[in-house]
């Protein structure tokens, strides 16, 4: 059987690559001496860079995740407890390979696990882009219409809880039919990636033709969060659809070029947290408080106080209400 260039790298790969098809067949033979002894030392300098910048990514999602649960105004935002998800599962989702592998090895059965594994990955990164997505319709529709927070209030907990449910289901489904059904996810996540790519582009869009207001200003980084989250794949997304294309010379060549979409797919959550520390001045305060510097340039400011003007607020209180309703009532 010949071995192509993709079937190589998928074969190296498949693990941590959300795009790549997996075949059995290859998996279980040994790709050719000449293929190792070109791109073996490679593939030991970019897996060394790779776990790297998976290990700063991992500090980085735990460091977001300790900011946000710390400050009471920041976890008080509906925006900032998406954010908030997306770091657990994004630690998760690096942390499970490791843990199933050491499974493996204690049970004598990597095959298995291998495949464990797999599964549980795109289960997660899948999850992963859809609260990115939900991110930003929530944002989207609350910028469009001021009443949506106080009507959604009510039951966005259950979204969470009823997304985490069913991807539990599917993870499950996916476990008892993993022996034909591994070779087919990648084709899923294909279409959940392009239809997530279309969501992103078009509420990109018509935010453009939104008047927005101070408030919805305030979180406008959602959006921006959401737009790195899934846009940072689509170079690798769009590197594996060249190697479908392109002739199988050219495709070796492309390997040696694997390691820029994938640094980019890896890393993003290190853009993440700077965004946030540049486009909203509470996340900078958390990062210098973090760090014990000094945050004198915001004196008139609380991070463990929630703002009465706040209106993109995680939870409304009555007593909250009351507050806003006397102030109301002062100023008229």
């Amino acid at each position: 059987m010949t071995v192509t260039a993709e079937d190589f790298m998928n074969n190296t790969e498949f693990e941590n690559d959300p795009f790549a098809t997996v075949d059995e067949n290859v998996i279980n033979e040994a790709p050719p001496s000449s293929l190792v002894n070109v791109f073996g030392y490679y593939f030991i300098v970019t897996t060394i860079i790779k776990l790297i910048l998976i290990l700063a990514v991992i500090a980085g999602n735990i460091f977001l995740a300790i900011v946000i649960i710390r400050f009471k105004r920041l976890r008080a935002v509906r925006s900032n407890v998406f954010i908030l998800h997306l770091c657990i599962l994004n630690i998760v989702y690096y942390l499970c390979s490791p843990l199933f592998l050491t499974l493996g090895h204690i049970m004598s059965s990597y095959e298995t696990v291998t495949t464990f594994t797999l599964q549980t990955q795109m289960t997660l990164l899948t999850l992963y882009m859809t609260f990115a997505v939900c991110l930003a319709v929530d944002w989207f529709l609350t910028a469009k219409k001021s009443q949506y927070m106080k009507l959604s209030e009510k039951y966005y907990r259950f979204i969470y809880v009823a997304m985490y449910l069913l991807f539990l289901i599917e993870w499950a489904i996916s476990l008892a039919y993993s022996e034909i059904q591994h070779i087919a996810r990648a084709g899923l996540f294909f279409i959940f990636y392009v239809i997530y790519l279309i969501v992103l582009i078009v509420l990109n869009i018509l935010k453009k033709k939104l008047n927005l207001r101070s408030q919805a200003k305030k979180t406008e980084y959602s959006l921006s969060v959401s737009n790195i989250i899934i846009f940072s794949f689509l170079p690798i997304f769009l590197f594996h659809i060249n190697l479908h294309i392109v002739v199988d010379n050219v495709a070796i060549v492309m390997l040696f070029l694997e390691i820029f979409p994938a640094l980019i797919e890896i890393g993003h959550p290190l853009w993440i947290i700077y965004l946030l520390g540049r486009q909203n001045k509470y996340f900078k305060m958390a990062y210098y408080k973090s760090f014990k510097r000094s945050v004198r340039g915001y004196v008139d400011e609380d991070l463990d106080a929630i703002s009465e003007e706040e209106d993109f607020r995680n939870i409304l209180t009555p007593s909250t209400f009351q507050v806003s309703v006397n102030g109301l009532q002062e100023e008229v």
